[in-house]
């Protein structure tokens, strides 16, 4: 007991991190002791990682969590039965920070396990419900419907084979919200109907039905005769005299958005105010919001602009939304600043009302009202927060710093729908997309055949063209036809998609159409747009670069050729370089306050070593050991040139909390010292494939021959056939591409 007690203080007094508690306590422990000392103690060690990573996941943590599973897997276990938690963390951190193949591997690992403990298993039930319906949570996420109701169907049978009414109830409501999210209605219907014979209580048949209802009211946005279907079912539970205050609620929500739809806006005012007079007193934002929930586009597609616009119950509720939303705004920007920021996430499960505040906003007051509002969210990121900077009152294309055919596309994905907002010179559109759950199918596929390590031709003919009809339908095409360069925001909440990639219908790619690039937030947009770019001192050179030559992990040691060296100085007349085991943080320091224009990094990006989300780059210490810079030191920094290159693998990835959008990694460290523009890559890339892209770019900028629009467009001048190329499919360029003569 006394060996537990040490192993338990280790890893919970917050003097020691997971990493120390597994390696030196852990060891100096052991050594010595009777092999069934030791498998307790493994076993000790394996639940304490499991614990710690689930407590870490909760935290938003990914990174932090991913490293201390896969720590305790290295050192061994105890215990088997532990393993599949333990993977499932694994696969759950790799989702979040868009690992597919890993989070794919991680799964199947759970699965080996699963199936190697057979009958063992068996006895284990309410595990094994859990960790089966957590497993079809991340294949759903992962774009896999098919596969998460595989695993739902096994948790199902073992639920009814055990006789757990609880279980099966719940895992009925995990499967209809997975055909809800999916827009799977056949499927939904099917199951609702299978299910109402299994439920045992009146919430459980209620919360079934109401998924069905929301079903119908989806396809009633192409289909009016769902409306009718819709409404059948929501008066029948409106009889239904069992229901609880909060289920009631929702079914005079719907309704209400029937009777928008009908034109009937005074049935609606009605059925939103006996859902307010349902909710168990809520408070604060929740409580205005409640009162405008489904207030959509598609739920007011019956009313013109003008009609809701002149409607005294929305203009009533937009005051005490705008009222609520700036007290809720106060507070946040009041709250502590936590070491991982606030960000979006700090909306957390409210993102879908903030969405529904939008959408009250577009249609009574304009998207030009709603972007500004988005733009106050996007504030709240610690990033802006450190700074005290606020978002810019209105949002057009002068505050952006927008030329002539240049525009930014701001997505704000959301359960209900994804908000697009489109700005240029002539102001700010709004479209609407399909919800988070219809792009996240979509996605996977599409960036799993863009693998560089393994490109799939054939799954990116068909993939691309669907996620691009989904993220860029025609109408959006066509009000951007005009444009030459665009801005992307709003990536990090899509989770990972490399635009430029996406096959446009006349065969080219949108990054060979369109000069792209990606701008984390619109606050950010605006600050650089504000800030004067410096004049380089006549003395001092074009490019400034360096390259370290450390090994990392699996990674070999970076050798550069003589090749190497002219693409690194390409479009230079003078250049300043350090390499190998000059290639230390005070010479970076040096290289990065040269006046150069150019500051270009060649080395092997790693997690950082303090256990913080994100990425460092390693050099030389120069004492024949390895330092890992980490956005802290690049922060100290005096100042950076305009334009940053990093040849680093995974280098943009920043804190893994939707809504930082890698502001706090090294992408803000070096937009918070002067860069302009960042181009570097999100997934690994090889050295000689980046270098051949970047050289031309590089060049180009330096020259006086072409727009800075133009130089980012050489970023990704391939044809839709070259698209899997691994550089072109991994490097992005963050910020605005500066003018440097």
């Amino acid at each position: 007991m006394a060996r537990f007690a040490h192993l338990v203080a280790a890893e919970w007094s917050g003097d020691r991190d997971f990493r120390a508690f597994g390696g030196s306590a852990l060891d100096a422990l052991l050594a010595g002791e009777s092999a069934a000392a030791a498998a307790e103690s493994w076993e000790l060690a394996l639940y304490l990682a499991g614990e710690r990573g689930q407590a870490l996941l909760d935290g938003g943590r990914f990174a932090e969590a991913q490293r201390a599973v896969e720590d305790a897997l290295a050192r061994g276990v105890g215990e088997r039965s532990r393993l599949p938690t333990l993977h499932l963390i694994a696969a759950y951190a790799a989702q979040a920070l868009g690992q597919t193949a890993r989070a794919d591997e991680a799964l199947r690992r759970c699965e080996e396990v699963l199936a190697e403990l057979g009958s063992q298993w068996d006895y284990a039930v309410p595990m094994a419900l859990t960790l089966l319906t957590a497993q079809a949570r991340v294949a759903r996420e992962l774009g896999r419907p098919d596969d998460a109701a595989a695993r739902l169907t096994r948790a199902l049978e073992l639920a009814v084979g055990q006789g757990d009414p609880d279980a099966v109830q719940s895992l009925d409501l995990e499967f209809a919200n997975l055909w809800l999210l999916t827009q799977r209605l056949g499927n939904l219907e099917r199951h609702v109907a299978a299910a109402r014979g299994r439920s045992k209580s009146a919430r459980g048949r209620a919360a079934l039905e109401l998924c069905l209802a929301t079903g119908y009211l989806l396809e009633g946005r192409a289909d009016a005769a769902y409306d009718a279907r819709a409404r059948e079912l929501l008066e029948r539970l409106r009889a239904d005299g069992e229901l609880a205050p909060g289920d009631l609620a929702l079914v005079h929500l719907r309704l209400a958005e029937l009777e928008l739809r009908a034109r009937n806006l005074a049935a609606a005012r009605l059925e939103l105010d006996r859902a307010t007079q349902q909710l168990p007193d809520p408070l604060g934002f929740e409580r205005v919001l409640a009162r405008m929930l489904h207030l959509r586009h598609g739920r007011l597609a019956a009313l013109s602009l003008p009609e809701a616009a002149s409607h005294g119950a929305l203009a009533e509720v937009l005051v005490q939304a705008r009222e609520a939303f700036r007290e809720w705004l106060a507070a946040s920007r009041d709250d502590p600043l936590r070491e991982d920021g606030t960000g979006l996430l700090h909306v957390g499960e409210r993102r879908g009302l903030a969405a529904e505040y939008l959408s009250l906003l577009v249609h009574v007051e304009g998207p030009a009202a709603a972007a500004a509002a988005l733009a106050e969210l996007q504030a709240l990121a610690s990033f802006h927060r450190r700074a005290d900077r606020t978002a810019p009152a209105a949002i057009d294309a002068r505050t952006l710093g927008l030329g002539d055919l240049d525009g930014v596309l701001c997505y704000f994905p959301s359960i209900g729908e994804t908000h697009l907002f489109a700005i240029d010179k002539r102001g700010v559109a709004h479209f609407e997309l399909p919800p988070v759950g219809a792009l996240a199918p979509l996605r996977a596929p599409f960036v799993v055949a863009l693998d560089p390590r393994a490109p799939d031709a054939a799954g990116l003919r068909t993939s691309g063209p669907a996620l691009r009809a989904a993220l860029l339908p025609d109408r959006v095409l066509a009000h951007i036809a005009e444009w030459k360069a665009v801005s992307i925001t709003g990536l990090d909440l899509l989770r990972y998609v490399p635009f430029e990639a996406l096959p446009l219908a006349d065969g080219r790619t949108f990054g060979s159409r369109f000069a792209t690039a990606y701008l984390p937030d619109l606050v950010t947009a605006a600050w650089l747009t504000s800030r004067a770019i410096p004049p380089r001192p006549a003395a001092a050179p074009e490019v400034a670069w360096i390259g370290a030559s450390i090994a990392s992990g699996n990674e070999g040691a970076i050798a550069l050729v003589d090749e190497d060296r002219r693409r690194l100085g390409a479009g230079a007349g003078r250049v300043l370089a350090f390499e190998g085991e000059t290639a230390t943080p005070q010479n970076l320091a040096l290289a990065a306050n040269s006046g150069a224009s150019v500051l270009h990094v060649v080395a092997h990006g790693v997690p950082l070593e303090d256990g913080r989300i994100g990425t460092g780059l390693l050099l030389a210490d120069g004492a024949g050991g390895r330092a890992v810079l980490g956005p802290e030191f690049f922060r100290g920094l005096e100042r950076v040139p305009p334009l940053v290159i990093l040849s680093a693998c995974r280098a943009g990835r920043g804190a893994g909390r939707l809504g930082e959008a890698g502001l706090d990694g090294l992408v803000g460290a070096f937009l918070e010292r002067g860069a302009s523009c960042v181009v570097l890559a999100f997934e690994d890339v090889e050295l000689s494939a980046a270098l051949e892209l970047l050289a031309p770019m590089q060049a180009a900028a330096l020259s006086k021959d072409m727009a800075p629009r133009e130089v980012l467009r050489l970023l990704h001048r391939s044809s839709a056939s070259e698209v899997a190329h691994e550089a072109r499919a991994t490097l992005h360029a963050i910020g605005r591409m500066p003018a440097l003569r």
